[in-house]
């Protein structure tokens, strides 16, 4: 089923239990055409779909289109930039109801989910109480693209 709004993209189950937001890309990423970001939740999704799974209660959801590169840096901006599409993925975890549990993929998608910054290496792994558009739990996780940077964590994802 597609939940996709104008510029938030979303793909799963007709009957979710589980949303994982995907991570958000910087606009050289996607120019590059590295699978991350929109990509990414159009990945998750198809193999999803591959592997019949459509219908197992998870929907992909990519919270915004991809990060301007000017704004790569400035914690900000990225912000003000995920702000501006906060309706439209609020919008869609509505659309998402009987939904108990979020999964994000990195700080971004954590931002996003929860209105404001938080420390991915503080709150990885731990259950976190929802923000008031949201009857379930939100789990931040490292995003699969952080082992790259710090090949220290990659025991997470073994």
């Amino acid at each position: 089923m597609d939940y996709s709004t104008e510029n938030v993209r979303a793909r799963g189950s007709s009957q979710p239990k589980i949303l994982v937001i995907t991570e958000i890309p910087s606009q050289r990423t996607m120019d590059r055409g590295r699978v991350l970001g929109q990509s990414e939740m159009e990945v998750f999704a198809d193999a999803a779909e591959k592997a019949e799974l459509v219908n197992n209660g998870t929907v992909f959801i990519n919270p915004c289109p991809p990060i301007p590169e000017e704004y790569i840096g400035s914690e900000k901006k990225v912000g003000e930039w995920l702000a501006s599409y906060a309706d439209e993925f609020r919008e869609i975890v509505a659309k998402c109801d009987g939904a108990k549990l979020i999964i994000c993929l990195g700080k971004d998608a954590v931002r996003q989910t929860m209105g404001r910054p938080q420390k991915i290496t503080r709150i990885a792994g731990q259950l976190l109480d929802p923000p008031a558009y949201f009857d379930g739990k939100i789990l931040p996780v490292y995003s699969p693209r952080m082992v790259l940077r710090k090949p220290e964590i990659a025991e997470v994802f073994e």
